[in-house]
């Protein structure tokens, strides 16, 4: 996908996107800004009609990536925790692979409940 810069913007404004975002929950500024952008762009192609159906889907997909960021936050940590031993020291890369291991294999799991996986034997996965 491209980058997309925009200039022009005094300093003020921006601290108070930078606000705004912090504010919101958004895991950056630039996630808070695209979706700022997407729904004024949404906005403008109405032309006065606003279609209520696809404003509820833009605040839905809000929502839902909120919802994902504090339950994959949570569970990186419970990840973590549960990995590391009160008698053996794990490295930073041991841990890293293990939890990251786990987390993949978590996930797999549920994107193929939720058919939207396919696993294809001695081969790997595939978006369906």
């Amino acid at each position: 996908m491209a980058n997309i810069n925009i200039s022009g913007i005094p300093e003020q404004e921006k601290a108070k996107y930078t606000r705004l975002a912090e504010e919101s929950g958004a895991k950056s500024r630039s996630e808070w800004l695209r979706w700022r952008l997407r729904t004024g762009v949404h906005l403008w192609d109405c032309n006065g009609r606003i279609d209520l159906e696809s404003v509820d889907e833009l605040v839905e997909d809000r929502e839902q990536a909120e919802r994902d960021v504090i339950r994959s936050d949570s569970e990186i940590k419970h990840c973590i925790v549960h990995h590391l031993s009160t008698h053996e020291v794990a490295t930073l890369d041991e841990l890293q692979e293990t939890v990251f291991e786990e987390l993949v294999i978590d996930a797999l799991y549920e994107l193929l409940k939720e058919e939207k996986v396919e696993n294809v034997p001695g081969s790997g996965y595939r978006n369906l």
